[in-house]
């Protein structure tokens, strides 16, 4: 049996919540506070703890960094509250917190959010090894996890990126147990040496559609011997359907045989509702420390999310030099991200200035209205106009409204 840990100070919200996961199974323990919550943390051995971030004697954030320093191994932990602003919450999953939930809460989230990081417990404990994988934007945990879980029972994985924008970053980050070798495009063949030389690690291969027939008969070699040499091979493909068939059925066989269920990672449209949350994630990552934005940095980046073709590994690249020197305001960001997007824009240098401010608001406006993850408000106020100017605008240009607007 699971068990939980309740820390919060509203003891109608202890009380609702035990009665709740008790009836689900769990075992329940709870805490008015902060002390009385650490006291807990060791004598009930908690499988994973719900923490409120409002507490009349310590905040939970505080909390949780003190628990992350005394604690060699702490269980998942989910902050909740009801006041928090989006910087509570940025400081809490920079520090390792496995989730985040508002009240009122839903329980189904909620009962969903507990059986991920009881299952995350469950492999800590079995391994040993403590897993920070909260460190990583949200979308790809699930795929971070996967590689990992790879990892410890000695397997191979295959990540599918239906686009390119999570890749290149990823594949830098594969660093859970060692650091990985990269597959050979080139047209040599492995030998024997080599593949005792990458005895017990990751490799890593980026596999584009259209394999040569060298890296296929390496592919192949290496798939027949990883296994005794405990080599974990890591394919990272980037395409709509696995290219498997047009490898010839041996390697084919081997390399399903090798990586079992293939991961799917995110793309880039999946990225852009949290885009800012998932770069200061990974400049934290990459700096060692917690990285905020202000209001109007935000609003730059979802402005140009919208834009830019870019990797997220370049908008990564791009802002590192201003979040090393803790300048994050909008126009830092904007001066960062511009250069990323400038391509798209250099034909509208040969239209004369009128024809070419049309043409910028169209291009502007149909890139903005990508964002189907936004309301039509929230999309004014990214670009700075009135709702109702906004369809005017559009009406204009003879751009359509959403099938939901027009409803």
């Amino acid at each position: 049996m699971a068990k939980v840990l309740i820390v919060d100070d509203e003891v109608g919200i202890r009380e609702w919540l035990t009665e709740i996961l008790e009836d689900e199974g769990y075992q329940v323990a709870t805490a008015a506070d902060g002390a009385e919550g650490s006291e807990k943390l060791r004598s009930f051995a908690p499988d994973v703890v719900l923490l409120d971030i409002w507490m009349p004697d310590i905040d939970g954030v505080a909390l949780l960094r003190r628990w992350k320093s005394e604690e060699e191994l702490l269980p998942p932990v989910v902050m909740i509250s009801g006041h928090a602003t989006i910087e509570t919450a940025v400081e809490a999953t920079h520090l390792g917190a496995f989730g985040y939930l508002e009240k009122p809460l839903a329980m189904q989230k909620l009962l969903e959010v507990l059986k991920k990081a009881c299952s995350v417990h469950r492999q800590q404990q079995s391994s040993g090894v403590r897993t920070d994988l909260t460190r990583y934007p949200s979308l790809l945990q699930p795929v971070v996890e996967g590689v990992w879980r790879a990892w410890q029972q000695n397997r191979s994985a295959l990540i599918r990126f239906p686009d390119p924008f999570f890749k290149d970053w990823l594949a830098r980050r594969i660093d859970l147990a060692a650091q990985p070798v990269w597959f050979p495009t080139d047209s040599t063949p492995l030998t024997v040496e080599q593949l005792q030389g990458w005895k017990g690690l990751p490799v890593v291969a980026l596999l584009p559609e259209n394999v040569n027939k060298m890296m296929a008969k390496n592919l192949a070699f290496l798939a027949q011997h990883a296994g005794e040499l405990k080599i974990r091979l890591v394919g990272l493909f980037v395409g709509a359907a696995f290219p498997f068939p047009n490898w010839g059925p041996y390697l084919g066989e081997r390399l399903l045989s090798a990586w079992q269920q293939p991961l799917v990672a995110p793309g880039q449209r999946d990225a852009q509702g949290q885009l800012p949350e998932w770069l200061a994630a990974a400049l934290a990552i990459e700096l060692g420390h917690p990285v905020h934005w202000d209001g109007e940095a935000v609003k730059v980046i979802e402005r140009l999310a919208a834009a830019s073709k870019a990797t997220f590994e370049e908008w990564v690249h791009a802002l590192l030099p201003a979040a090393a020197e803790g300048r994050l305001d909008g126009r830092a960001v904007e001066e960062a991200l511009l250069p990323e997007i400038e391509g798209n824009l250099s034909a509208l240098f040969a239209l004369p200035l009128k024809e070419a401010r049309e043409a910028f608001e169209r291009l502007y406006l149909e890139r903005l209205l990508m964002r189907d993850d936004l309301p039509m408000q929230r999309l004014a106020e990214l670009a700075g106009l009135e709702r109702t100017h906004l369809y005017r605008k559009l009406r204009h240009l003879g751009l359509p409204l959403r099938r939901r607007e027009e409803e």
